[in-house]
């Protein structure tokens, strides 16, 4: 009989339990979006989320983000140009608009700042959002490496990047 009245007590509670864990998971995910926390992802040789980018609303009321690129390949690289973009990457084409001011030179294994990028729409124009709402992008980077003797390809690599936009940058 104890051991009956033991399975008895330990079923109840556990149906109670696990009632209220589908609970949380269906709050948790329903409020995700709500809680987005800023992210980067880049392809195999670049790292973006240490620290997290900012995006922000800059100066002229419009979306821009800065961003530490880090540099994980063998060699250094120079970032000639940089596309925070919402149009699907395979969509864009480099322009010489997209031209930084000044190139920004990451050694292999180091990291550069890359700052006030104005993020584009579709028809290339500027993004238009306000502060506390999520923003979801894609980031272009074209760049040479240090050793490439011919200096006229760039390299392009591509990332996503997702978070809430602030007013200003920290």
């Amino acid at each position: 009989m104890r051991g009956q009245a033991a399975i008895e007590y330990l079923m109840t509670y556990g149906w109670a339990i696990l009632v209220i864990a589908i609970v949380i998971a269906v709050l948790y995910m329903f409020f995700t979006p709500y809680l987005s926390v800023n992210q980067c992802t880049m392809e195999t040789g670049f790292a973006c989320n240490d620290p997290l980018p900012e995006i922000y609303i800059g100066a002229d009321g419009n979306v821009q983000m800065n961003i530490r690129i880090h540099n994980k390949q063998q060699e250094g690289i120079i970032i000639k140009a940089v596309l925070c973009t919402t149009a699907p990457p395979e969509q864009v084409q480099y322009s010489t608009t997209y031209n930084l001011p000044k190139e920004v030179t990451i050694p292999a294994g180091g990291y550069g700042d890359v700052t006030k990028i104005e993020c584009l729409n579709e028809n290339g124009n500027p993004v238009q959002m306000q502060a506390g709402q999520n923003f979801k992008g894609n980031i272009i980077i074209w760049y040479q490496t240090s050793k490439q003797i011919d200096k006229t390809p760039l390299r392009e690599t591509r990332g996503t990047i997702m978070g809430n936009i602030m007013t200003t940058p920290n």
